[in-house]
This record gives structure tokens, sequence and C-alpha cells, in this order.
């Protein structure tokens, strides 16, 4: 399909749309994030119809990626219900690294929501069509003057107007001046302001000057760091599953994700990549995973000689134990490389 990661899929065909049981984990969540992401046919729908138009087919898109990421990773469809308490199902659109450094908006799947992406989309298709669309003599009087758009008899012009003023009033919108890949796009929607010192002023006005510039990816942005500060800053996120996404959000902690070697030698197999889909997320326990694991053999509590019991709680299952286990030989090694450091 001309993508990197696609082309050392195997060479089989989906006949009458029938899935392909071969196929491990490794190779459907490269495809279902593939099938999901803004390139595809379901972005195109949600590019060409007003918000209100596809919210609850959106919704079901998202459901059905969610329930076809369950099977691949053999989990029950459940646990990707968005009221789960393991917010899995809010990981799963979440990006796999965090934007910078010290933001908190990573630690999930990367796969997008059709349902959160379909405002911006509606909005870029409509600023890079506007100048085509000016030329008709018919629709000219109508799309001139946009700061009509809000008290326009035409409900797409409304739409346009209620999107502009949802993403431009978010406070994300003007981080898009310090990207230098989006800011031509943040300065073409907004005015110079009065006092150099304060931020640019958005202007729908401006709608005419902003075509051709990439709006969807710098507009979806916004969305999506909107959306992972909702997750975030969520009350009822359990502290310790957050500290785990702030980890799994940093540079490099889910590259394997969608990585699909050429040599064979090097991917990881169906039973591994679940492992560390499981691990990442934590969907655990899972007893076909961590059945016949211990700790080490120096601890008491948890180590090969306690009894099978004692192995089993979610506190052990979960990995959370070798974390602070002064028998972990991992946790010695991090604790040793830490004072050399210091030293």
């Amino acid at each position: 399909m001309g993508k990197p990661k696609i082309r050392h899929l195997p060479n089989h065909r989906l006949p009458h749309g029938l899935p392909l049981p071969h196929l491990g984990a490794p190779d459907k969540l490269p495809l279902i994030q593939y099938c999901a992401s803004p390139r595809t046919m379901l972005n195109h729908h949600t590019r060409l119809l007003r918000p209100d138009l596809t919210s609850c087919a959106s919704h079901a898109a998202d459901d059905a990626v969610a329930e076809a990421v369950a099977h691949a990773v053999a989990i029950s469809p459940e646990c990707y219900h968005p009221s789960h308490p393991s917010f899995a199902r809010a990981r799963l659109h979440l990006p796999i690294t965090s934007t910078t450094a010290t933001s908190c908006d990573g630690g999930g799947a990367g796969i997008p929501s059709l349902h959160s992406t379909r405002t911006p989309a509606f909005l870029a298709s409509f600023i890079d069509t506007l100048p085509l669309l000016t030329l008709n003599p018919h629709l000219a009087p109508a799309l001139s003057d946009p700061t009509t758009f809000a008290a326009s008899p035409s409900p797409t012009l409304r739409a346009v107007a209620t999107a502009f003023t949802l993403i431009t009033s978010d406070p994300y919108f003007h981080d898009l001046s310090l990207d230098p890949s989006r800011s031509s796009i943040y300065k073409a929607l907004t005015d110079d302001p009065s006092d150099p010192d304060l931020p640019r002023i958005p202007s729908i006005a401006r709608l005419h000057t902003a075509a051709n510039q990439h709006a969807q990816r710098a507009l979806t942005l916004v969305s999506h760091r909107r959306y992972a500060t909702q997750i975030y800053s969520n009350p009822n996120l359990p502290q310790p599953l957050r500290a785990a996404m702030v980890h799994a959000g940093q540079t490099g902690a889910g590259t394997h994700l969608y990585i699909l070697g050429s040599d064979p030698s090097l991917r990881l197999t169906d039973h591994e990549y679940k492992a560390a889909w499981w691990y990442r997320f934590p969907l655990l326990p899972y007893t076909g995973l961590l059945f016949h694991r211990t700790c080490a053999r120096g601890c008491t509590s948890h180590g090969p000689r306690s009894p099978f019991s004692a192995r089993t709680p979610p506190h052990f299952l979960d990995g959370s134990h070798l974390l602070y286990c002064g028998a972990n030989g991992t946790l010695s090694r991090h604790n040793r490389i830490l004072r050399t450091i210091v030293k």
C-alpha cells in the first residue's frame, strides 16, 4: 500500500472480508491502526458531512475498532468499553508518544478516534475547498463573508462557525504557533493583537487565506491535546495507572507496537506481542502469559518456594511487586546504576 510498515505483511488476500486466522497480533494491530488512520475512507465521510450528522456513525466506528483490537490481543471486548475502570478504551485513542518531553498526552495505542477528529476534519475540508467554492457565482454571495456564517440559514455554514469557535477557543490552539510545521496555519487563521505581548486573535474572516496549509493535521492536534488533557485530569484515573501512562509515553516506549521488520528473526511472536500489549496497557491478570511466573529465588513472599496462592493476587500479577522487591535482580541493577550516576 506504499507504507513501509505495511509492505512487509504476508502477501495474503482477504476473500469476501473474512478474517485471516493465520495472521498474528503483530500483523493485525498495524492493519487496524492503518485502517483507523485519517487517510482512510472513513475520514473522507467526516470531511464531507457536518459533525452532527456523523456523531452516531463515528461512535459506531470507534466501537468496531475497539472490538477488533480486543479480538486481536485476546481480551474480552468489555475491557474496551468506555466505562471500564482500566481506561483501556481511553488509552486506545491516546498518542503512543507524548508530544513533548514534559507533556502528559501519550502512553496510548495511537489509534485515532473518528468521533473526536470529525470536527477538525470537517472544518479543515471546508477551509481547503472554500477558494474553489467561491468561484461558483451561485455560492459566492453566501460564502464571501465568513463572519455571517453563524447566522446563516444554511446548517452547514452554521456548523463551520461552530467548529471554528470550538477549536480556536481551545487553549491548545495557540500552541500551534510554537510548532514550525504548523505555525503557518495558525497565522492564517488569526489576526495580529493590539498588544504584541498578547496571543494572536482567531478570526473566522480569514478562512479564505488558510487553504492548502495542512489544516486537518494542525486542527486535529488541538483536538488530540484536549482529549489527552481530559483523560489525564480525570479524577477517577488511579494514580498508579497515571504514572504508568506517563512512562509508557516516553520516546521509544511504544515503538514496538506497529513495527513489522522484514527479517522474521527480529519480529515478536504472537505470544510475545500480546504479552507486551497486556503489560503496556496494563490488562492484567492474564493467566495465559503469567501463570508460571515467580519472583526471584531470594524473595520469601512471592519466590519459587512461596505458596502458589501468594503468586496469584493482582498486586503480583500486575507486575507492581517486581518494581519494589529487593530480591529482584532488575531492581538491584537499577539501584546500582543510580548510585553510579549520583557518584
